[in-house]
């Protein structure tokens, strides 16, 4: 039996068009996965471009049963829920996924949207600040006692011994250890994002890349990889 049921109530979240980006209820039982993809596109009132040659090439067809059942669901979730029904036991390049591309939603594997580098810049705000070890001048105690601090002319030595090291912030390099910081704080931002979706994804392995310009994150993936970062942030 194949059926489909949705009733969708007033919800906080809308889409760009004012409508619901809740579902309050959707069911299906065997259906059809164009039939599911076409139901997602009438909801979203969205372009739809389903790649079948590469779900074909994955073993997937405008056949393949989809069953689900779901109460007060976002739209693009309950799309997640619905393609993870094929993707059981797939690895991540004949899993189906669904992006959206310059005002498109596209559906096709891993393995086509792998093909697809695109280039990203984000301001890293804050996550890049470092706050470097403020260092004072050094109480030199040795001198303290020959210095002539409120005594008369005469008695307790040369007025002119310096109390404070004035060497010491340069004898420490505070500076070298700013600059040790901020490389130290922007390889653990880069190995963060790197860990999102594996070392496999990047150089030397794979063909991502990140660098760091300014308090910019300028970040090189495929649209699968950036497809992959989006959902492990979920």
């Amino acid at each position: 039996a194949e059926a489909v049921r949705t009733v969708q109530k007033p919800a906080e979240k809308k889409t760009d068009d004012g409508r619901s980006n809740v579902l309050s209820n959707v069911e299906f039982t065997d259906m059809p996965l164009r039939d599911v993809l076409k139901f997602f596109e009438t909801v979203l009132n969205a372009n739809f471009h389903v790649n079948w040659k590469a779900l074909e090439a994955a073993g997937v067809n405008k056949e393949t049963p989809i069953s689900l059942s779901l109460r007060r669901i976002s739209i693009g979730r309950a799309l997640d829920l619905a393609l993870d029904e094929i993707n059981s036991d797939r690895e991540k390049l004949d899993r189906v996924y669904w992006i959206v591309d310059r005002g498109v939603v596209v559906i096709s594997t891993g393995a086509d949207f792998d093909r697809t580098m695109v280039t990203k810049v984000i301001d890293a705000g804050t996550s890049l600040m470092v706050v470097p070890d403020a260092e004072g001048p050094r109480v030199d105690f040795s001198n303290a006692s020959k210095a002539n601090v409120g005594g008369s002319s005469g008695q307790g030595g040369n007025n002119n011994t310096p109390l404070f090291d004035p060497d010491n912030g340069k004898q420490n390099k505070p500076e070298q250890n700013y600059d040790e910081q901020k490389k130290k704080r922007q390889e653990a931002v880069i190995d963060g994002i790197k860990a999102t979706i594996g070392k496999d994804m990047w150089e030397p392995d794979g063909k991502g890349a990140i660098k760091i310009v300014g308090n910019k994150i300028v970040i090189t993936q495929s649209l699968l990889g950036f497809k992959l970062m989006e959902s492990s942030l979920r």
